[in-house]
């Protein structure tokens, strides 16, 4: 066997390999979708697989040898962190959540972007499973909206009229003891978060608002003229940056055994999400150049993050 033949062998087995195991992934990623991927049909990627494909096995050899590196790339560096990490901030999102979820209270946790109220509040109902109700607010929600997705969330079908919905929430969450957690609320207006409060006083359920700093002005009115609003916060945390201990968590599960290198990433960011992309980089690039040093590597993967 010629060198060209081996290559294309040693491809054809790779891609099989890859097919069997992440065929039971949640994509079922199939010879369809290398088809896609690589611009030929699915049918010369079979008749490649069995070794019978008439044409160029070599041409189809080498981008199917692309396709499985972006593969790698794509898989490797999907999430930077697999799981929420409790770093301080996410303790203190998890502190506002327990009051608020045990006493029935309206908690706030507001942050700059980055500084992982997202991830307290996933962190808290991933620990709370069937306990907590989380909405991820988007820019233009509208309290109707906002109603719709509280909703379906308890088991309803999301459709009526605004107030039939509020008062089908009510009833389904009364005595309930649950939390409402809802993420980026500074993107809801004043009738959104009055909602959330009506829910909270008639069901008597907790409810705790996250998002950015402007949140606390959207409760009180330019003016302070939402006091019903504002009134019922019981209890508020504001999120910091995250320091170098936390840095020392973050950089420890992304680069497991790299001790005191979590130190020359505090230098060069003290935001969480710069953190996880500057990684992504860090870890593309060591894996291109294994003799690279680390300042070195970590400076270039700055240079290419915009931050």
């Amino acid at each position: 066997m010629n060198k060209q033949d081996q290559y294309i062998s040693e491809q054809r087995q790779d891609l099989k390999s890859y097919l069997d195991e992440h065929s039971g992934d949640d994509g079922n990623i199939s010879a369809n979708a290398v088809s896609r991927n690589i611009g030929v049909s699915s049918t010369v990627i079979s008749q490649f697989i069995n070794d019978k494909y008439p044409g160029d096995n070599y041409s189809i050899a080498k981008k199917i040898e692309s396709f499985l590196i972006r593969e790698s790339d794509r898989l490797n560096h999907k999430e930077i962190f697999p799981d929420i990490l409790l770093t301080k901030n996410v303790r203190r999102y998890q502190t506002v959540a327990k009051i608020c979820h045990a006493e029935g209270e309206i908690g706030v946790v507001t942050g700059e972007a980055g500084v992982s109220k997202t991830c307290g509040a996933k962190y808290y109902e991933e620990r709370n499973p069937g306990s907590v109700i989380l909405i991820e607010v988007a820019v233009g929600m509208t309290s109707k909206v906002l109603a719709q997705e509280i909703h379906k969330a308890i088991g309803l079908d999301g459709s009526g009229t605004l107030y039939s919905m509020f008062l089908n929430i009510v009833e389904k969450l009364k005595g309930t003891n649950r939390l409402i957690a809802i993420d980026e609320a500074e993107n809801l207006p004043t009738s959104g978060l009055e909602l959330a409060r009506r829910i909270h006083d008639m069901a008597g359920i907790g409810v705790v608002l996250s998002g950015l700093p402007r949140l606390l002005t959207n409760l009180r009115g330019l003016k302070g003229e939402f006091k019903q609003l504002s009134s019922r916060v019981a209890i508020k945390a504001e999120l910091g940056e995250p320091d170098e201990d936390d840095f020392k968590i973050l950089v420890h599960s992304a680069i497991p055994g790299s001790n005191g290198l979590y130190k020359k990433f505090y230098k060069r960011t003290n935001n969480a999400r710069e953190l996880s992309k500057i990684l992504k980089r860090y870890k593309q690039l060591k894996n291109l150049n294994p003799e690279g040093s680390d300042e070195g590597l970590i400076d270039e993967a700055v240079n290419i993050v915009i931050i």
